[in-house]
């Protein structure tokens, strides 16, 4: 699954990363400037938020989820 693959490639990407890379910053396209480390935060807070969105829409859906966030 399409998910799973990128989580993948993301952990694979960041287990091989130095101290040194990790700290390096990067700029995304609109401006904002993170290090790396703090870039993979990011993603976690993002990842985190639309679990949330999606179990909330879905419970409302079919009220019953046998998938429990915590």
């Amino acid at each position: 699954n399409l998910l799973q693959d990128n989580y993948q490639l993301l952990e694979t990407l960041y287990l091989n990363m130095t101290e040194v890379q990790l700290n390096d910053k990067v700029r995304a396209y609109w401006g904002v400037q993170y290090s790396r480390f703090e870039w993979l935060i990011e993603i976690l807070v993002h990842f985190t938020h639309h679990r949330a969105q999606l179990h909330m829409l879905m419970s409302h859906k079919y009220k019953k989820l046998p998938v429990h966030l915590f």
